[in-house]
């Protein structure tokens, strides 16, 4: 467990809290601002980034959170094999490998790893590099045995949050980061991700939030590489409303991971149940 006594995980969604109210804070200061301002107008392009910036820090921790706690509670021997192995390939070999002998090799050392007490390096997801694509969230998400984690969200409650009904993302995520946090309280987690329509994907097409992710990070792009300035800000309330799928994307992504990491291990529901308890 953390330092705290709760769980990594539980400690992970702390911080990613603490950095959505850094971007609402933002947001309130561009409100305050002359809507023609070139002042808000800057504010609303840096927030954008901001944004970005913690979309991919708060994937990146919650999934080296995850794997921390599947190293306090398990020998390496008995971690999920698509972790074993992801960790060997990208975090032990460094060097050219026949891809027909690849495989081999990675069995042979993921076996004798399991004769030690070694573990997942605590900056294993953290030192990942590359944007938050859908290719990536999902990568990630196969490390812990979950094959195309952004397909999980169609046909989803999260994917109300594109009917842009503004009252209700806002209550809906807050909520949600609630009952989520609370779940993750101990390891294994108490996690339901059916009860939110989030399901493996049996060829309904594709999820709203990959098509979302995609153009999200385009215009994340060219405001990094300085080919936005020509086009207006995105508005305040286009920021908020980007926030709250953000923020659907990252704790439909903990619901269903770490209800992966759970299975066959988990408690009943703790203290919150889900949203729809709650109501």
């Amino acid at each position: 467990m953390s330092s705290s006594s709760s769980s990594y995980l539980a400690g992970a969604l702390d911080t990613v809290a603490t950095r959505w109210d850094e971007v609402s804070a933002m947001l309130a200061v561009a409100n305050s601002m002359d809507e023609s301002s070139l002042e808000r107008q800057t504010i609303c392009r840096a927030t954008v980034v901001m944004l970005s910036s913690h979309f991919e820090g708060s994937l990146r921790m919650i999934a080296q959170a995850i794997s921390n706690d599947l190293n306090e509670s398990y020998s390496f021997a008995e971690l999920p094999t698509p972790l074993k192995r992801g960790f060997v390939q990208d975090g032990l070999i460094r060097v050219d490998t026949e891809a027909k002998k690849l495989g081999q090799v990675i069995s042979r050392v993921v076996d004798l790893l399991g004769t030690t007490n070694v573990m997942i390096s605590d900056s294993f997801f953290l030192d990942r590099r590359g944007n938050p694509t859908v290719k990536e969230v999902n990568s990630i998400g196969q490390y812990f045995g979950v094959d195309k984690v952004c397909s999980w969200f169609v046909g989803s409650k999260m994917e109300d949050v594109f009917k842009n009904d503004r009252a209700w993302a806002a209550q809906y995520a807050k909520r949600l980061a609630t009952s989520t946090r609370k779940n993750v309280e101990a390891f294994p987690y108490s996690l339901h991700p059916e009860r939110y329509q989030l399901r493996k994907n049996s060829g309904l097409g594709t999820s709203l939030f990959e098509t979302f992710i995609e153009n999200f990070l385009q215009r994340r792009h060219d405001l990094a590489h300085g080919r936005g300035l020509g086009t207006p800000a995105k508005s305040v309330r286009e920021i908020q409303d980007d926030l709250r799928k953000v923020q659907l994307l990252i704790y439909g992504f903990v619901l269903v991971v770490g209800n992966k990491v759970s299975e066959g291990r988990q408690t009943p529901l703790i203290i919150g149940g889900t949203v729809e308890e709650e109501s």
